[in-house]
């Protein structure tokens, strides 16, 4: 489904052992489209919804809603330190395009002759 790299699971298994109680797992979505840009939603969680698909990933039980899952499908996950900045990163192969070919027209322009 995807792939962690060391580093995210590192930071990931970090964040699990430093909480009490200790989460069971952590919640992957993705909120928008590929036109407007994807969101991604990275939580440590309690427990999965009666919504949720439960995936075990890396040794993590990742807790993904239905409509994420195949938006989730090839996505490389990362955990970045640069610049003063740091966080996790989502490289997903399904935006190379930045369309996801919904053959939704955008509206006409109007213009002058």
């Amino acid at each position: 489904m995807l792939q962690f790299s060391e580093q995210a699971l590192a930071t990931i298994n970090h964040a699990m052992q430093s909480k009490q109680p200790t989460p069971r797992g952590l919640r992957l979505g993705v909120v928008g489209s590929p036109c407007s840009g994807l969101k991604y939603i990275i939580r440590l969680e309690e427990g999965p919804t009666s919504d949720d698909q439960v995936i075990e990933c890396q040794g993590l039980s990742l807790f993904v809603d239905l409509d994420s899952v195949t938006k989730l499908q090839g996505v490389r996950v990362d955990y970045v330190e640069q610049e003063g900045r740091r966080g996790f990163t989502f490289d997903n192969p399904q935006m190379a395009s930045g369309c996801s070919g919904c053959n939704k027209a955008a509206p006409a322009q109007p213009h002058s002759n």
